[in-house]
């Protein structure tokens, strides 16, 4: 089928189920493909000059979407100026509890010098009446998969080119949104953009597998607060991805990839760790000088991972008057000494912190 200068392609309202679109051609329109309230559909879509949101997977009184298998291509490079938003959504539009599960999401998408604001994919929420995106609803997403190739350098609305809406509450009040086992992988994103996925929703895992994206920063935000564990957030795992390091947006936002470069973010050769960068791997690889990193409270539960890659020295600090095992008094720090060296340092009693683990050249004060 192929459609051309409309307003909608295929729109299935409470309607379609075990729907099969082998091939739908869209071109100089606004939405190809608008489903809600369905089942068991399989759509490929290949589209140009969208203006609007071109792929719209949402719900309206608790209808949501189960087990949809869908491709799409956007290979349209110059597209209009009217091209606004995300050319894919899912979104939750009303304040009803709604599931999407078993969502498979393939695309390639190519973007160019667009003389608009577009990004490729969006999950949010908005209520009909208001403010929906700041309360918990209930909502749920089961076994969501992205992958595919995202190539150009799109300049998408106040996020990245893959994104939830920034502004939301997920996971943190009323009845809370339930997110498991959401997977990104075998995705190629060659372009400079961001990845920013908020949401504190996650409580099984959110899986980031066979991703190269060396100029494309990805930053996680579980939306939780400075206490070990995480209020309502899964784990992030990561597996065989070339992914950018990116640690602060803002300060509640997170890399996926759990490094933190001290030539990157230490300041006059020091840094002060956060309880919520609890488990991140610290090195100093590309330094010139000894850096000293400074320890927060110890608070049960809380680790760190360090790596010595050059002649330079990493000195470990414990917070005021804290100590760590082995030290001669409070105050006095761990140091590695030799490129090489490692160590792994973790709190399971308040107020100490315990060298769980070393290797190479280290000392205490």
């Amino acid at each position: 089928m192929e459609i051309n200068n409309c307003s909608y392609g295929v729109v299935c309202a409470f309607s379609g189920d075990d729907l099969r679109v082998n091939l739908l051609r869209a071109s100089g329109h606004y939405r190809s493909f608008f489903t809600y309230g369905t089942r068991n559909q399989t759509v490929n879509i290949r589209s140009t000059d969208c203006m609007g949101g071109d792929v719209l997977i949402v719900s309206y009184t608790g209808g949501g979407v189960r087990d949809l298998d869908l491709t799409y291509i956007n290979t349209d490079s110059g597209a209009a100026a009217s091209e606004i938003g995300y050319r894919m959504t899912l979104e939750w539009m009303d304040q009803t509890p709604a599931t999407f599960r078993n969502i498979r999401i393939r695309t390639n998408q190519v973007f160019g010098a667009e003389a608009c604001s577009v990004g490729a994919f969006m999950i949010k929420k908005i209520d009909n009446l208001g403010a929906d995106d700041t309360v918990d609803r209930g909502h749920v997403l089961d076994n969501f998969e992205f992958s595919g190739v995202l190539e150009g350098v799109p300049t998408a609305p106040g996020g990245g080119i893959i994104t939830t809406n920034p502004g939301c509450s997920w996971g943190l009040s009323g009845t809370p949104d339930v997110w498991r086992n959401i997977k990104f992988s075998d995705l190629i994103i060659p372009g400079i953009n961001t990845v920013l996925i908020a949401t504190a929703a996650i409580t099984d895992r959110l899986i980031l597998e066979n991703i190269t994206s060396t100029l494309t920063p990805w930053a996680i935000r579980k939306n939780f607060p400075d206490v070990v564990p995480a209020k309502n957030a899964g784990p992030v795992v990561v597996r065989s991805c070339n992914i950018k390091n990116q640690w602060a947006v803002t300060d509640t936002w997170y890399d996926a990839i759990m490094r933190l470069p001290l030539a990157t973010y230490a300041t006059a050769n020091a840094y002060t760790l956060s309880a919520r960068e609890s488990g991140k791997i610290v090195d100093n690889a590309g330094v010139g000088a000894t850096q000293t990193v400074t320890l927060p409270a110890a608070v049960v539960g809380l680790e760190y991972h360090f790596i010595c890659t050059t002649d330079q020295d990493i000195r470990i600090v414990p917070a005021s008057g804290e100590y760590i095992v082995g030290a001669s008094a409070a105050n006095k720090y761990f140091e590695l000494t030799s490129r090489g060296a490692s160590a792994h340092l973790f709190c399971n009693f308040g107020g100490y912190w315990q060298v769980r683990s070393s290797f190479g050249t280290t000392g205490f004060e």
